[in-house]
């Protein structure tokens, strides 16, 4: 997570990855793994992880900003 605040986008998406192979990523992670994606042009995989994300119980403000990256998503 500290690697998605600092923006740090290719190495989030590592670390993120690799802890889900380890175990499953909470919401909160998915939604930084999703985010991530998305600023690395990962669309498809950005989209998974945020669905995901929301399904897991995402809470707001992280909520809102996930359905609207998603919205923004399904216009491209």
């Amino acid at each position: 997570r500290l690697s998605y605040e600092r923006k740090e986008y290719p190495r989030a998406i590592q670390l993120l990855q690799e802890s889900a192979r380890k175990k499953p990523l909470n919401a909160n992670s998915l939604f930084c793994l999703g985010m991530s994606q998305l600023q690395a042009r990962q669309k498809a995989e950005a989209r998974g992880a945020l669905d995901q994300a929301l399904v897991a119980g995402l809470q707001d403000p992280m909520a809102t900003e996930a359905k609207r990256a998603l919205a923004d998503l399904q216009r491209d």
